[in-house]
């Protein structure tokens, strides 16, 4: 039994040290974007150059997307259905929620500082959007809950990532149609980040303080399961 409780915690090791430096990688990111977003710039658009930047606009829609549960039009949503199982023929007798559909989408979109535009490119963005959840009961059908995220279009959000000049012209110029001038988009390095500008400092806080509990937890997991494994194999040595 000890050799099995030895191979078990050597096991979780690695495990529990992926899980600390994830969750560490994800605290420290939201430490940099919460600095980054004191100084990030609201006007001015044409000065930036090429590299990392941090920018903060207004969405200006290309292509729009529909939510399907409230049927809100937005160039980014998140959208999770659960659908209530009840348990047995007996009315009250219990149930749980099973997850059904879930589904995230996002369209590239304008972001304006009034006077200029980047076109945002959201491949592999990390979006950050407040969520709201609500219940329906479809006429003959179980209870239905959604949980959904947007950003709609003339929000004010805050977005961290790469600036690109591509052809097309001086870099200064607008994006329209299919002339692109300025592309915002994932850094080399890091996806790009993008989030409502109305409380982001305390969602950041709040990914801040999450990551940093859980890289705690990994890491005392990790230190006890290798603790274990010692003691363990102290103990079968003669």
């Amino acid at each position: 039994m000890a050799y099995v409780a030895i191979v078990v915690l050597l096991a979780a090791a690695p495990v529990l040290g992926v899980l600390a430096l994830r969750s560490g990688g994800a605290a420290l990111r939201a430490g940099r974007l919460l600095r980054t977003l004191g100084g990030a710039r609201r006007e001015g658009y044409g000065r930036l150059g090429a590299g990392r930047v941090a920018v903060i606009g207004r969405i200006q829609p290309i292509d729009l997307l529909t939510a399907p549960g409230s049927r809100r039009s937005a160039v980014y949503v998140a959208h999770a259905l659960d659908q209530w199982e009840a348990r047995g023929a007996v009315v009250g007798a219990g149930g749980s929620w099973v997850r059904v559909a879930q589904l995230e989408e996002a369209a590239p979109f304008e972001l304006s500082d009034g006077q200029l535009a980047f076109l945002v490119d959201p491949t592999g963005a990390e979006v950050v959007a407040p969520t709201r959840a609500f219940s329906e009961i479809p006429d003959g059908g179980p209870p239905l809950r959604h949980s959904e995220g947007v950003l709609e279009p003339g929000r004010e959000v805050f977005v961290a990532g790469w600036l690109r000049h591509e052809a097309g012209g001086e870099p200064s110029a607008l994006y329209r149609g299919d002339t692109v001038r300025r592309v915002l988009a994932a850094s080399p390095d890091q996806p790009l980040f993008v989030t409502p500008l109305a409380g982001a400092r305390c969602r950041l806080a709040l990914v801040l303080a999450q990551g940093a509990l859980a890289g705690a937890v990994a890491c005392v997991g990790l230190g006890l399961s290798l603790y274990g494994a010692a003691r363990l194999l102290r103990g079968l040595l003669p």
